[in-house]
């Protein structure tokens, strides 16, 4: 399976620069995409890559999605198309191999994906990346937890699980 983990805004932001719009104050939230890619392959852009070095010791594999030749580790593959990532991810005969972003990342994988794991942060940022639209009809929510702000976390959020309707 396919799944896509993501973090926006309810204006859809999920970067500005380099980092996260809200930066470091929704704690729940990140230890929720380390429990959810941990022992797993991930897809994910150059850049992300590159900034992902907090991940790196509970990753078991990285595929990533860029135009260029990249000279990368062997644990690490590169994948040119879209397709060619959903392929090599099939490939590795895993239970679930992760989209971890970037924007143009989840813009570009998102028709492949069967499953969506989307944090929702009740409040709208200015940012330069958004998640990319898509069409709420063809997914159907599967879990849908709620919170609201505490000392770990500045903003009410929400945890949401989709999955592609057949």
């Amino acid at each position: 399976m396919l799944s896509l983990v993501a973090a926006m805004a309810k204006n859809r932001a999920i970067g500005l620069g380099a980092t996260l719009p809200w930066g470091k104050t929704m704690k729940h939230d990140i230890e929720h995409y380390l429990n959810i890619i941990k022992g797993k392959s991930v897809i994910l852009g150059r850049k992300t890559y590159e900034h992902s070095d907090h991940a790196r010791d509970i990753i078991k594999r990285f595929i990533v999605l860029s135009r260029d030749d990249l000279t990368l580790p062997v644990d690490t593959q590169v994948a040119h198309s879209p397709e060619e990532a959903a392929r090599l991810a099939n490939q590795l005969g895993e239970p679930e191999v992760v989209v971890t972003g970037g924007g143009k990342v989840y813009k570009l994988m998102l028709p492949y994906v069967d499953k969506m794991y989307l944090t929702i942060i009740d409040e709208g940022f200015v940012a330069d990346t958004f998640f990319p639209a898509y069409n709420e009809s063809e997914w159907q929510i599967i879990e849908d937890r709620s919170y609201k702000k505490d000392e770990k976390n500045k903003y009410d959020y929400r945890f949401l699980t989709l999955i592609r309707k057949k």
